[in-house]
């Protein structure tokens, strides 16, 4: 059988790796873990990177973040629940399920969710979720009179183009796609090359917290109107990459 070569990108089912695979396909997926042996991948750590984020506002003081995310099945959902809950119980916040909302990936799915959020008694001070989501959040938000940073932080995920052009502009978790897709033809032309001698891979990739106007830190603004220090409103922290 003729060996071909496919570079698979996006979170698919997992399925369809498997059915590739079993076909004779030499596989390298970007933002998917493999779930079979035998598989390339490179992928960004997103479960550290929603812990980063949500450490990010506690720090800024705030205690209630509701968390909007996609499909509870969707292994990006998983990933960003996993790393919001870690934050909030290393800082000793209690998590609570009302906080924690499922929507479409997209605008309308954020806007809706937003919407249930910010009408509890007890609204969320802050607001993580991913970019596309978060586009609709805000505009949720300014819909009810109130204002971003001020009245509700909010942090996004994946820093899409759009992101630095909110207003304000959006803190979000910037994943370095042109990154993964170097490295992943880079995987590809090493299973052409070395052939049966080829030993499979998982590269994880660094990100980054890119810390916009968004979250109050840009601002001097802290959860309870307080205020902050110096102006970190352009820094980003990085983390490093690993091999698996």
């Amino acid at each position: 059988m003729m060996t071909r070569w496919l570079i698979l990108v996006g979170k698919g089912p997992p399925r369809l790796v498997r059915q590739l695979h079993g076909n004779g396909f030499s596989l390298v997926l970007v933002d998917m873990r493999p779930p079979i042996r035998g598989v390339d991948a490179v992928v960004c750590d997103d479960a550290q990177g929603a812990y980063e984020a949500t450490r990010h506002l506690i720090k800024l003081g705030h205690r209630r973040i509701g968390l909007i995310r996609g499909p509870a099945r969707h292994a990006f959902s998983q990933a960003l629940t996993s790393g919001y809950r870690r934050a909030l119980q290393e800082a000793g916040v209690p998590f609570r399920d009302t906080l924690v909302l499922e929507a479409a990936f997209c605008p309308e799915g954020g806007y809706e969710a937003a919407e249930v959020l910010l009408k509890e008694a007890n609204r969320p001070t802050a607001v993580f979720t991913n970019d596309d989501m978060a586009i609709g959040a805000m505009r949720a938000i300014h819909d009810h009179g109130l204002c971003i940073p001020d009245d509700v932080a909010i942090v996004g995920y994946d820093d899409i183009e759009y992101a630095a052009h909110t207003t304000p502009p959006l803190t979000t978790v910037a994943v370095p796609k042109e990154e993964m897709g170097r490295l992943a033809v880079r995987r590809a032309i090493a299973q052409m090359e070395q052939g049966e001698q080829h030993v499979s891979s998982t590269t994880v990739v660094s990100h980054a917290l890119l810390i916009r106007s968004s979250c109050g830190a840009g601002t001097g603004l802290r959860a309870g109107g307080g205020t902050g220090g110096a102006d970190p409103s352009r820094q980003s922290h990085r983390t490093g990459r690993s091999q698996l």
